[in-house]
């Protein structure tokens, strides 16, 4: 990110929370509903691994999504699998990174 935005920031959320919704296509009121349908919770993992590449803790991270820090902690590693394994969640991994790497 070319600003500075403090890492426990909801603005900084907000940026990821944008991002991924830009990217998936899926609204930031169904990222942080309880459903586990698999785009629902592919969207959670991408601003789970989007936040903690930004330096957010998993703290910060469970506050943004509504979350469990343990549930972030399961789910990060999840993701890092899907990211090594599924050129669709990596492409749109990296069109999240390039979104926040510009604003």
């Amino acid at each position: 990110m070319n600003k500075t935005i403090p890492l426990n920031s909801p603005t900084l959320a907000g940026h990821v929370l944008d991002a991924v919704a830009k990217v998936t296509g899926i609204s930031k009121e169904k990222m942080l509903s309880s459903s586990r349908l698999w785009p629902l919770v592919e969207a959670r993992m991408l601003v789970i691994l989007m936040m903690h590449r930004l330096g957010c803790i998993d703290g910060t991270i469970a506050l943004a999504l509504h979350r469990d820090r343990a549930t972030i902690c399961s789910s990060r590693g999840k993701a890092r699998a899907q990211l090594e394994y599924s050129k669709s969640f990596r492409d749109k991994y990296l069109k999240i990174k390039d979104i926040i790497d510009n604003i």
